[in-house]
């Protein structure tokens, strides 16, 4: 079975609710400054610096994720300029990008060992599990964005404030317990990606546990017709479909589901929300459900207007609903307010870090978010802290924003759904 990788009312304060739900050749050297053995410390950069690894996949035929960059560089500069850095000291960035091959993974992890930052910012890598065991072993402790593949979830050294993959499958069998259907057979179109592989293994189980059959269809990720593969789920005879899509994917989806006139329901992951998905084919997407690991960007919370002002401001080039800016800006903002800031001038390390995961940092409020809680809420997957998944209706054009769904104001917590499915881990 197969599935891949967000004008009414504006999604109020969020309530806690619902109980349900791999270099073997170059370096990329970069002036190696003083750091300790356990990732270095507040001295890492130069004088009143605070080095931070950061590595994203920016090239390659799976998938780039350019607005990440965007973001963090974004929110950075934000939180230095306006925010004073930590405790008076600038966040640096040492970045390097991946291509999705091991040995990209390989060489940035490389490079993270020899620039020693403080700890590692990780946006999006489908070789993640090429770069934990090197970093692990110089003392250096990941913040990720988005949990994508399975090493993901059981490494020692990263913690994620959102589930990513884990989530967003299990979120549709949690919300069709809160919105049930007659109507018990469910499609999905998965894209062949690392991501979308994985993803699509972890929505068959709760949905049978739900008392829904799934049925799956394969599509290229460069494909930029997906009629046949629609027509091949008999969509028409289905309950609701779902596409575990990369962005054009989700183009290719939208036009086929109007090319054919269906009126199916349709769950979409959160890339289908984004800014040149919505101008291709929003028309045909009007009525959509989307899942979404953030609160509408779009929309009027505190955290939603600091987000489009940094963007504004910082990353002009990039609209501020692209693709996984948003959650960038959520990485980014909830490590610095929930452990950076309350550090203050103190060293930063992997370590304190590390430490304030299991401690003062161990619980608090995502930002764009819902609440997070680390430490093992699902036991089987230690480095979730966040299981809070939010559920948005497409609107009607122009402007195509993010609804409420009736009697749905809150994120759905999906804890029970995916602990209940995957008491052993998510399956390999």
């Amino acid at each position: 079975m197969i599935t891949e990788p967000s004008s009414a009312r504006r999604p109020r304060r969020l309530r806690k609710v619902l109980g349900i739900a791999a270099c073997v050749t170059a370096l990329i050297a970069v002036a190696a400054c003083n750091g300790t053995e356990n990732g270095g410390s507040g001295e890492s950069g130069g004088s009143g610096t605070i080095k931070v690894g950061f590595i994203n996949q920016t090239a390659g035929s799976v998938g780039t994720y350019p607005e990440v960059t965007a973001a963090f560089e974004a929110t950075v500069q934000y939180i230095n300029d306006e925010l004073d850095g930590v405790g008076g000291k600038k966040i640096e960035l040492d970045s390097c990008a991946v291509d999705g091959t091991p040995t990209a993974s390989q060489r940035c992890a490389q490079q993270m060992v020899t620039n020693k930052p403080a700890f590692v910012f990780l946006g999006n890598d489908y070789n993640s599990g090429v770069l934990y065991p090197i970093l692990d072993g110089a003392g250096l402790m990941v913040i990720g964005e988005v949990p994508l593949t399975l090493p993901d979830f059981n490494a020692p050294n990263v913690a994620f404030f959102n589930s990513g993959i884990a989530g967003s499958g299990p979120v549709i069998p949690a919300y069709l317990e809160l919105h049930p259907s007659e109507n018990k057979g469910f499609g999905a179109l998965v894209s062949q990606n690392p991501a979308a592989l994985a993803a699509a293994q972890l929505l068959e189980i709760p949905l049978e546990q739900a008392g829904y059959n799934l049925q799956q269809t394969a599509v290229s990720p460069t494909a930029t017709d997906y009629s046949s593969a629609l027509l091949s789920l008999n969509p028409s005879q289905l309950g609701g479909i779902t596409g575990i899509l990369a962005a054009n994917g989700c183009v290719a989806f939208a036009e086929a589901y109007g090319q054919q006139n269906l009126k199916t329901p349709v769950i979409a992951n959160q890339t289908c929300y984004a800014t040149d998905v919505l101008k291709s084919a929003g028309e045909n997407m009007v009525g959509w459900k989307v899942t979404e690991l953030t609160a509408d960007p779009m929309g009027d919370s505190e955290d939603a207007v600091l987000y489009r002002k940094i963007m504004s401001t910082y990353a002009k080039d990039t609209e501020p609903n692209a693709g996984q800016g948003p959650l960038a800006f959520s990485t980014v903002m909830t490590t610095y307010n929930n452990i950076l800031k309350p550090m203050g001038s103190s060293d930063v390390t992997s370590q304190a870090v590390k430490d304030a995961l299991a401690g003062s940092a161990k619980t608090g409020k995502i930002s764009l978010g819902g609440d997070y809680t680390c430490g093992g809420t699902v036991a089987a997957l230690p480095t979730v802290c966040g299981w809070e998944i939010f559920i948005y209706e497409i609107g009607a054009g122009p402007d195509y924003s993010l609804q409420v769904i009736p009697d749905q104001v809150d994120p759905i917590d999906v804890t029970s759904t995916v602990s209940e499915a995957f008491p052993n881990g998510l399956p390999s």
